[in-house]
């Protein structure tokens, strides 16, 4: 089945929006003062990598969807074994979680120069559940199957890197949640 105008077009703005949380992740990776945090942007940004690989060839009809799980395979094999070793960490006070107003209107690298580690952390989580929200919604208008499994592919990847950046977080006392009130 031919890809449809509306899949091109929740292609394009997909492609578009994994382009800049690509180039946010680089300039991360290269910036941030943690070794762990710039480590994790760096293999955050091979999966980036890969994903923007996979939306062109999607935009141009071309679909490996095995290729494409082997490939990001070894990034979830690292992230099951990292999430076995975590501890949430737990407080009984209000998460003290505070957004930058720098890091919820970034678009660029440009607007995100000054972040320390902690903004930076916070900004890629936002920026991953907005891009989680994106796939969401281009999977239900998908009406190609090949279109709905690279996206939903894609997405399942979102799902691991937003793990792998609130246990970093919440490893380094950054996140804290509270336990449930009973």
């Amino acid at each position: 089945m031919q890809i449809t105008s509306k899949e091109k077009t929740l292609i394009s703005d997909t492609l578009t929006a994994e382009e800049i949380c690509n180039q946010k992740y680089k300039y991360y990776a290269s910036n941030a003062s943690d070794q762990e945090v710039r480590d994790l942007f760096s293999d955050l940004v091979k999966q980036e990598d890969q994903h923007v690989q996979m939306l062109n060839d999607a935009l141009n009809g071309n679909f490996d969807i095995e290729a494409a799980q082997e490939r990001s395979g070894d990034f979830r094999q690292k992230s099951k074994k990292q999430s076995g070793k975590s501890n949430i960490k737990m407080t009984d006070k209000k998460a003290d979680m505070e957004i930058a107003k720098t890091s919820m209107s970034a678009k660029n690298t440009e607007d995100v120069e000054g972040l320390d580690d902690r903004q930076i952390l916070q900004d890629a989580l936002m920026t991953v559940k907005h891009l989680s929200g994106n796939y969401d919604i281009s999977i239900l208008e998908a009406a190609n199957n090949e279109v709905f499994q690279t996206l939903e592919q894609i997405q399942h990847d979102k799902h691991l890197h937003k793990q792998e950046i609130f246990q970093l977080m919440n490893q380094k006392g950054w996140y804290s949640i509270n336990p449930a009130q009973s």
